[in-house]
């Protein structure tokens, strides 16, 4: 990840990228399926409140 995008990421401009993401889940991340399954539920409310 580059200084600018870090930079990006910490001031809530953009979020991280794919691969970013994929390396985390990788090396970082101890409950994978938590991980993801918190992140479908974010993105479920997100997209339903979108609608309303």
């Amino acid at each position: 990840m580059s200084t600018r995008g870090y930079v990006a990421l910490e001031s809530g401009k953009s979020c991280c990228s794919l691969i970013t993401v994929l390396l985390f889940l990788d090396r970082c991340c101890p409950d994978r399926s938590a991980f993801l399954a918190g992140l479908s539920n974010v993105l479920k409310t997100s997209g339903t409140a979108a609608l309303d």
